[in-house]
């Protein structure tokens, strides 16, 4: 075997990273992850907040394709993941409509970070969370990658490079790159305000979750009807992305008022005051556009791009796009 690639860093330990991370390292390469978050999953996170527990970023995931099927299994079988058994339907004019779709809805047990968390533990090589790679380069055409922080130490060599982080992200570690910029720059991606509102009575609305299909709204649902979670009125309501471009910038007092307000009037029912609120911007969260077909590899470069950005947005559209580049990596070495 004439390896030509033994040692990559991967960069995000989201879904995308933690994939790739096990699937490179059971092939037999050395990998360093790198991720600047305090703990591993990305946007499949878990918030806390005094007895209360909120899933503020990914909601639920799917499995389609065999290959996910199969993990998903071991999740559910494992206990880290299991069914959400939901009333999920559509509002409109104050009106809940049920869906009709069969597909079963999966979440992390006890949080929606867990399967990330199984993922970490079954990869190997090391995980660096809490660390931020400011900038790399590649010393030559034939020379490794260096990788450095933002006081710019050094904290890696690797012959290659796996990016997983958003493509706005990707675009500033790539200016040495030209091929790469490309479709990262094509990439579009909506950011997404979260608020998070505990209610005491509960709001009770005969359903548990639900697309919204006007105004700043997306997605609203109860968090205390999923498998495993406290037995709480605890709310998550994700704006739309028009909205949440627009008001971007703004405070978060008044984001969370505004789709508090929003939330009420497309339940119809009237304002009440949570006992608890706060609300989260996530810069980067829903794909518009798929600008390459699940992975984009450069063997001449030995720097690859993934994500759910790549692959139509989804849990599982992060880990088969991971999957597809780490294929190309091991076919390209071995």
């Amino acid at each position: 075997m004439n390896r030509t690639i033994e040692h990559i860093a991967v960069v995000g330990a989201g879904i995308a990273g933690l994939t790739a991370r096990v699937e490179l390292a059971t092939a037999g390469f050395h990998v360093t992850t790198f991720d600047k978050g305090r703990g591993p999953g990305g946007r499949t996170s878990r918030r806390r907040a005094e007895s209360h527990e909120f899933d503020h970023g990914a909601q639920y995931f799917t499995a389609r394709d065999p290959r996910f099927c199969a993990v998903v299994d071991r999740w559910v079988d494992a206990g880290s993941a299991a069914v959400w058994d939901a009333r999920i339907g559509s509002l409109q004019n104050g009106r809940w409509v049920a869906g009709s779709g069969s597909t079963p809805r999966y979440v992390g047990v006890p949080g929606m970070n867990q399967p990330a968390k199984e993922l970490a533990e079954a990869g190997s090589g090391e995980l660096r969370l809490g660390t931020r790679v400011h900038a790399m380069a590649r010393e030559g055409a034939d020379g490794p990658w260096r990788l450095h922080d933002e006081d710019g130490s050094l904290l890696v060599e690797a012959d290659a490079v796996v990016l997983t982080v958003p493509p706005e992200q990707a675009l500033t570690l790539c200016d040495a790159v030209p091929a790469a910029q490309q479709p990262l720059a094509a990439a579009e991606v909506d950011p997404c305000w979260t608020v998070m509102a505990v209610f005491d009575p509960p709001l009770d609305p005969g359903w548990d979750g639900a697309f919204v299909n006007e105004g700043a709204l997306a997605w609203v649902a109860n968090n205390g009807t999923k498998p495993g979670r406290p037995a709480t009125d605890a709310w998550v309501l994700h704006a739309g992305g028009e909205w949440s471009h627009r008001y971007l910038e703004q405070e978060r007092d008044w984001v969370q008022r505004e789709l508090l307000k929003e939330f009420f009037e497309s339940v119809g029912l009237p304002y009440r005051e949570p006992v608890w609120a706060a609300a989260h911007r996530w810069r980067y969260a829903r794909p518009r556009n798929q600008p390459v077909d699940r992975f984009w590899w450069s063997p001449e470069e030995r720097l690859g791009l993934c994500g759910d950005w790549c692959a139509g947005g989804r849990v599982e559209g992060a880990f088969l796009s991971a999957c597809a580049l780490s294929d190309a990596i091991k076919a390209d070495t071995f």
